[in-house]
């Protein structure tokens, strides 16, 4: 959409920053072909502090010519920041913000930048502390300790910020989504923590996300190991999938170009080109039927599927979370469907058969033994 960035940019059709991050690194996730496109601001404090509008004379003396210095350098910074400070000073938020709460403030400078008609159209702040190998809970209190604090930091600033884009009327414009790196495992690792897992939930959050849960609570086998995992209920591509295509109205043809392949679209936004509830699909979902026998399973298991007409995979997940055998890929009338997969020495364990078809995804536990 910015072909050769960063030539020509600003322009008078895009003077402000293509994108926004409030934090100390630069994110692999807005780098370009040719140079990052997003403009890194280290914290919000940067604003409270920007020499504009300061009409005092420096002093007649060495330290008023090294203010008057330091001022003119602050002027002349590109034309981005500029922006960015002109936009800070016109906005306003109209909500109260938990007091100690960095991402509450990184959100609450975002909140002003849209209010004040900065046109940047994607903003990313970032909270850490999630990689909690050890001491993820109060030993004998599961539900305190540093995990459930960083539920709460995040939980306080995003409804902050959600009040504040309500107030400012400018809710309808603004959509928030959650995303991390990994995600954890299902036992802990003896230092009462959890180690990286290969699922995670996804939040959206804003007045045009059609409310609800998509996928169903994960099963959790009776006999687990610390290197068993959560199974992934759906590609996080498809996230992203449905995010461009419902909110940012990119084409089906670009969205295979941006992500590389086809994914599925999930009924997360309900605006623009969604054209499905969250209570439709829903229903469709619990339609498809997915169900293996015997479980456990020694040398061989037989997997039944009941499915709609449309084009299917079938594929078998290890403990670990990785792919590990394409079990079936095609198209599959509608109807009732049997499958055979052998044991080909896989070592025994917690598996998962997991079953994609058009927008539906579907996942089943599967114990294979010696």
């Amino acid at each position: 959409e910015y072909p050769g960035f960063p030539i020509g940019y600003p322009s008078t059709k895009d003077p402000d920053p293509l994108a926004v991050q409030i934090g100390s690194n630069l994110p692999l996730m807005f780098l370009g072909p040719n140079a990052p496109m997003s403009m890194n601001i280290s914290n919000p404090d940067i604003f409270k502090g920007w020499p504009i509008g300061i009409n005092d004379p420096a002093t007649n003396d060495a330290r008023g010519k090294e203010l008057d210095y330091i001022r003119t350098v602050a002027r002349q910074s590109k034309t981005y920041a500029d922006n960015l400070v002109t936009a800070y000073i016109a906005g306003t938020n109209s909500a109260n913000y938990p007091a100690d709460n960095y991402l509450a403030e990184e959100l609450k400078a975002v909140a002003r930048l849209i209010k004040g008609g900065l046109k940047t159209r994607m903003y990313l702040v970032q909270i850490s502390g999630f990689d909690t190998h050890a001491d993820q809970v109060v030993t004998g209190s599961p539900t305190t300790g540093a995990h459930s604090n960083l539920l709460k930091l995040l939980s306080d600033a995003v409804i902050a910020f959600q009040r504040d884009l309500e107030g400012l009327k400018i809710d309808q414009r603004v959509l928030t989504m959650t995303f991390s790196e990994f995600g954890r495992r299902i036992m802990s690792n003896g230092s009462i923590g959890t180690d990286h897992g290969v699922a995670a939930p996804m939040f959206v959050i804003g007045t045009n996300v059609q409310g609800g849960i998509i996928g169903k609570n994960p099963d959790i086998p009776a006999d687990i190991k610390v290197d068993d995992n959560v199974a992934m209920q759906f590609d996080f591509r498809s996230v992203y999938s449905s995010i461009l295509k419902d909110w940012f109205c990119v084409s089906d043809t670009s969205s295979r170009k941006i992500l590389f392949n086809n994914f599925q679209s999930l009924p997360i936004v309900k605006r623009n080109c969604s054209t499905i509830g969250i209570e439709e699909y829903q229903t469709i979902e619990d339609s498809v039927q997915l169900n293996i026998s015997p479980n456990p399973m020694t040398s061989q298991c037989n997997i039944q599927i009941k499915v709609p007409k449309g084009f299917a995979q079938l594929n078998l997940i290890d403990p670990l979370g990785r792919f590990v055998k394409r079990i079936f890929q095609g198209k599959l009338e509608e109807g009732d469907h049997q499958f055979k997969l052998e044991n080909d020495n896989y070592p025994p364990g917690n598996y998962y058969v997991h079953l994609q078809l058009i927008n539906i995804q579907k996942t089943e536990p599967l114990i294979i033994v010696l």
